[in-house]
């Protein structure tokens, strides 16, 4: 999960020489403080125009896809000037009319995808200290919690003079290792002690070439979890961890296996696919269950019942594995629908579908959203649905709402990768269901709690839920129920609220969760004016950037530019258009776009390619578009969505 890339595109003011292109980086540093599962970054920069002469230059951050921006923060002359949050029409009027008198002012607008870039003009001599915040959850994953750094610096940045890096780790539990990787440079990392653990760095005259990976587990909680409180402006807010100890009572698993063999899975695709199915075969464990479902136009059923996960009947699937070839239209349905009349709702396993297709449906029920609502209505047994995509051509947004919206996840298999290495972690997150059917009930005065029931619970994971409180209550009460593989769980817990100690960060967990939550909803099944009031109302409460609010920041009138700056921004490595602006602008790190919304240059092609026979792919209600590359996203719980951000600095006077 990619948590910031500080990586500077230069661009040079207009008359400048090519050795005055460059400011000089005083300081270059990332302050991140990580609590239990959720992460907040700054990213700061100092820098200096040390020549005679203004230049303007662009910076662009590289954020996750699924995190929320929360600050951002310039300061000129001594003086710090925040960014506010407001309604994105507003703050839209606002910066057009602060374009039109002249005034400097900066606009952040959510586009969808995970670049953020802004634009500056320097006066000779003049230093410009910069700070960009954003918060994001987590996820453990096999056990481990992982953060991801990107520090490497494009070709032709300038050197940081001082280069820092602080992330300090707090857990709900005991931290048991503490690893990095990645970056080569000395770090100085303090070993877990109890629940905290520190990485540092400091650089002189430095400009990373390697990014830094973070990684630790932690040991398990109590069966009742862990329960975190905050207050905020008059309300009460709880985060409720639950990793518990249930290391061997195992839940067996009722598995169907669903493989497209359509022609647009020829060559390449259905060997990774069928390298992938051999290995999931292979951690199989005997009170497991499994039957197989291959389909092109409709489907064909291996055996309408599930079998033992015997070695017998292993040696037998991977023999019809063997002789399946590719051809013929693509019925992703069919194979679907198949999967889920298999499975008999009389049991105490776990129901899960693996579908491996590239997603490119053209024959049966094809359309996405009336192909998902079916499959919703028809999961009577309440199947996890994971999903492997294979091919740079990959229907992703279909086949990462369809895993999502079935309590499961999608991975994507490119072309060029090992299918078989590519989905190891993979398949360990739905290998060992600890609890089934889990659920939880809070007592009288919880409120707004997201989400309250899983299907499963699995080895190596935890469960993230947020709610709120009135002041007025003492203590909460809690009911944990679900199924382990030692028979029925029910427990009971109260935790007392008036000795808790309150933790700032968890009102804002609250917020994010909930927002994420909504903004999942409407990404797969439609907007509706209810629902963005709400969104607007808590990031404008909490001070998120969403699709639905803007960051926008004003510099005093007296800081007005003389003489306009041409920029002529280099966005040839990031995949966009060169962008040519001059005057006060607002600059967009994605598709280009007017202050009035229309779109007016830049690429916003499907980074997936052009459809190879799906009619349904240019559904107005889930195009793809450059947000849906899976790269950085990693949540099966939250429903990922943001963000390019974009914006837009007037470009100041050129002599002071």
């Amino acid at each position: 999960m990619v948590i910031a890339s500080l990586a500077p595109l230069t661009a040079m003011a207009e008359g400048a020489d090519e050795g005055d292109m460059q400011p000089y980086v005083i300081f270059q540093g990332y302050t991140v403080e990580i609590n239990g599962a959720y992460a907040v970054t700054e990213v700061t920069r100092v820098m200096e125009n040390p020549s005679d002469k203004a230049i303007a230059y662009i910076f662009v951050f590289s954020i996750p896809e699924e995190a929320l921006i929360s600050n951002f923060t310039i300061m000129i002359d001594g003086v710090t000037h925040y960014a506010d949050v407001l309604e994105r029409e507003d703050a839209q009027e606002r910066f057009n009319a602060s374009v039109e008198e002249g005034r400097d002012s900066g606009l952040v607008s959510s586009k969808g995808t995970n670049i953020f870039s802004y634009s500056v003009s320097l006066s000779p001599r003049e230093t410009v200290r910069s700070t960009l915040r954003f918060e994001q959850m987590l996820l453990k994953e096999n056990g481990w919690y992982r953060y991801e750094l990107l520090m490497a610096a494009s070709n032709g940045s300038p050197k940081a003079e001082t280069l820092l890096v602080d992330v300090a780790i707090t857990s709900t539990t005991d931290i048991d290792e503490l690893r990095t990787e990645g970056y080569n440079g000395q770090l100085d990392v303090t070993e877990p002690r109890g629940i905290t653990a520190s990485v540092h760095m400091s650089q002189e005259d430095v400009s990373p070439s390697e990014d830094l990976v973070v990684e630790w587990s932690t040991k398990a909680g109590p069966i009742e979890g862990t329960m975190l409180f905050g207050e905020k402006d008059g309300a009460g807010y709880f985060v409720h961890v639950f990793d518990p100890d249930l290391e061997g009572t195992r839940v067996p698993k009722d598995f169907v296996f669903i493989l497209d063999t359509s022609g647009s899975m020829g060559g390449t695709k259905i060997d990774q696919a069928k390298s992938a199915l051999r290995s999931i075969y292979g951690g199989l464990h005997d009170e497991d269950r499994f039957s197989f479902v291959s389909f092109s136009r409709s489907a064909s059923i291996w055996k309408d019942h599930l079998v033992k996960a015997s070695d017998g009947n292993i040696e037998e699937i991977k023999g019809n594995l063997s002789r399946l070839t590719d051809g013929g239209g693509t019925n992703i349905h069919s194979g679907v629908v198949a999967a889920l009349d298999i499975f008999k709702n009389d049991g105490d396993a776990v129901p899960v579908i693996v579908l491996l297709t590239d997603g490119r449906a053209n024959v049966g029920l094809y359309e996405r959203s009336e192909f998902r609502r079916d499959v919703a209505e028809r999961n009577t047994v309440d199947a996890s649905i994971f999903c492997i995509a294979f091919g740079n051509g990959a229907d992703w947004p279909f086949l990462e709402a369809l895993a999502l919206e079935n309590s499961g996840k999608a991975i994507w298999v490119k072309e060029d990768e090992n299918a078989k290495d590519a989905i190891k972690d993979f398949t360990k997150s739905f290998s060992t269901p600890l609890v089934a059917d889990l659920s939880f009930e809070y007592g009288d005065g919880a409120t707004d709690v997201y989400p309250t029931s899983f299907p499963a619970h699995y080895e190596g994971s935890e469960v993230l839920l947020a709610g709120r409180y009135p002041l007025w209550l003492e203590e909460l009460s809690l009911v944990v129920s679900g199924r382990s593989g030692d028979g029925e769980i029910a427990k009971q817990a109260t935790f007392s609220i008036d000795g808790a100690e309150k933790l700032d960060f968890v009102p804002r967990f609250w917020a994010f969760q909930r927002i994420q939550y909504l903004l999942g909803h409407m990404k797969y099944n439609g907007t509706d004016n209810a629902t963005i009031d709400e969104i607007t109302e808590l990031a404008i409460e909490f001070q998120f950037v969403t699709e639905y609010t803007s960051l926008y920041v004003e510099l005093p009138i007296e800081m007005m530019e003389t003489s306009p700056i041409e920029v002529y921004p280099d966005h040839s490595s990031y995949g966009s258009s060169t962008l040519s602006m001059k005057g006060p602008t607002l600059l967009n790190g994605g598709p280009s776009r007017s202050s009035s919304g229309d779109s007016v240059e830049g690429s916003s092609a499907d980074p997936a390619g052009s459809p190879l026979d799906d009619p349904g792919a240019s559904q107005s209600d889930e195009s793809a578009s450059s947000m849906d590359t899976p790269g950085f996203i990693g949540f099966e719980l939250l429903l990922a969505f943001i963000v390019i951000v974009s914006i837009g600095w007037a470009t100041r006077r050129s002599q002071r």
